[in-house]
C-alpha cells in the first residue's frame, strides 16, 4: 500500500512539472503576445476602419436586396474559368453571395472591433501614439497638484494588481507585466530613500534604529527586515492620501517631480496593458474580420492559379 501512493505521489508531481506547467508556461507566454492598447490604436484610429461601424446596416440593405445582388453578381463564364467546371447563373449567383457575406461578415466584425475600441481604450492611448509623445506633452504641463494626481494614479494602478491581499494569476501579469512591477519597484525605492533620509545621511537607518522602537524616524512601517524602502507600503500612503501621513505623500509629490520621466513612463506603460479581456476581445475581432475579408481573395487567387498550371 505505501509503495503504491509513494507511486501516485511520483506521478503526481511528474504531471505537474512535466506536463502541466510547461503547457502552463507556454499558455502565459503566448498571452503575453497579446497587443497593447497602443499597438491597436494604429488600427483603433484609422478613419478607414471607423466607418465599418455603419457596415451591418448598409451590408443588410445590400445582402436583401435583389437588385443590387443581381448588379454585383459575377459572370458565370468568369467563374467558370476560375473552377474549370460548367457554371448556371444560379451558381454564380450563389458564388457571389457567399463572396457578399464573407465581407459583410468581415466588416461586421471590424466595426465591432473599432467600436469596442473606442469605448475601452484609455484616453491618453488614444491621443498619444508615443510614451514619447505623452510625456513631452505631460511635463510640459506638469505642476505639483497634477504630480499628486498622477502619483495617486500611479500608486492605484499597482495596488489594483500586486497589493499584497490579491492573488497573482495570468490576468496579473497581462495588466500589469512583472517587468513594469520591477520598474515601479525601483522608481518608488528611489523616491522613498529621497524622503526619508537625506544625502548627508549616507544610508539608510541601521537595523539597530528599526529594530528600537524608542528610535523615531518617519522611515518606521515603510521599511523592509532588510532595510530598504517597502515600495508597495508606500504606494498604500500615497494612494490613500490620509491626513496623517502628509508629510510623507507630500514630499513624495515633491521628489516625483525630479524622476517624472520614470513616473510617466510607468503610468503609460500601465495604460497600455489595462483591461486585458478587451485587448483579447478586440485583437480576436480584428483577426476574425482581416480573415474574412481576405479570404476570397485568398480562394480566387488558389483557383486562378490551380486552373493556369493544369492541377
Amino acid at each position: 500500500m505505501k509503495y503504491v501512493v509513494e507511486s501516485i505521489k511520483r506521478s503526481y508531481w511528474w504531471i505537474k512539472y512535466r506536463v502541466w506547467q510547461p503547457l502552463k508556461d507556454l499558455y502565459v507566454n503566448t498571452l503575453s503576445l497579446l497587443p497593447t492598447w497602443s499597438t491597436l490604436r494604429t488600427l483603433g484610429e484609422s478613419r478607414i476602419l471607423k466607418l465599418t461601424v455603419v457596415a451591418p446596416f448598409l451590408g443588410t440593405l445590400i445582402l436583401f436586396n435583389d437588385n443590387l445582388v443581381s448588379m454585383l453578381t459575377l459572370s458565370p463564364a468568369a467563374v467558370e474559368r476560375w473552377l474549370g467546371v460548367e457554371v448556371t447563373p444560379a451558381a454564380a449567383k450563389d458564388f457571389t453571395l457567399t463572396r457578399l457575406l464573407l465581407t459583410y461578415f468581415g466588416l461586421v466584425f471590424l466595426g465591432a472591433a473599432a467600436f469596442m475600441f473606442s469605448v475601452l481604450c484609455p484616453r491618453e492611448i488614444k491621443r498619444f501614439a508615443t510614451p514619447v509623445d505623452f510625456i513631452e506633452f505631460e511635463k510640459s504641463t506638469m505642476t505639483l497638484v497634477r504630480t499628486g494626481q498622477l502619483m495617486e494614479n500611479v500608486a492605484k494602478d499597482y495596488i489594483d494588481c500586486y497589493s499584497s491581499e490579491k492573488r497573482y494569476g495570468i490576468i496579473t501579469r497581462l495588466s500589469y507585466p512583472y517587468w513594469l512591477a520591477d520598474t515601479f519597484n525601483a522608481v518608488f525605492q528611489r523616491l522613498g530613500e529621497a524622503v526619508f533620509w537625506s544625502e548627508d545621511d549616507n544610508a539608510s537607518p541601521s537595523d539597530e534604529d528599526v529594530s528600537d522602537s524608542s528610535v523615531g524616524h518617519i522611515s518606521d512601517g515603510f521599511l523592509t527586515h532588510r532595510g530598504d524602502v517597502d515600495a508597495e507600503t508606500l504606494a498604500h500612503t500615497v494612494a490613500t492620501r490620509a491626513r496623517v501621513a502628509r508629510a510623507i505623500w507630500s514630499q513624495i509629490d515633491i521628489e516625483a517631480q525630479k524622476e517624472l520621466t520614470d513616473v510617466l513612463l510607468i503610468r503609460y506603460q500601465a495604460l497600455e496593458h489595462r483591461r486585458p479581456i478587451f485587448r483579447i476581445a478586440v485583437t480576436v475581432l480584428y483577426a476574425l474580420g482581416f480573415a474574412a475579408l481576405v479570404w476570397p481573395t485568398i480562394h480566387t487567387f488558389y483557383l486562378v492559379t490551380r486552373r493556369f498550371v493544369g492541377v
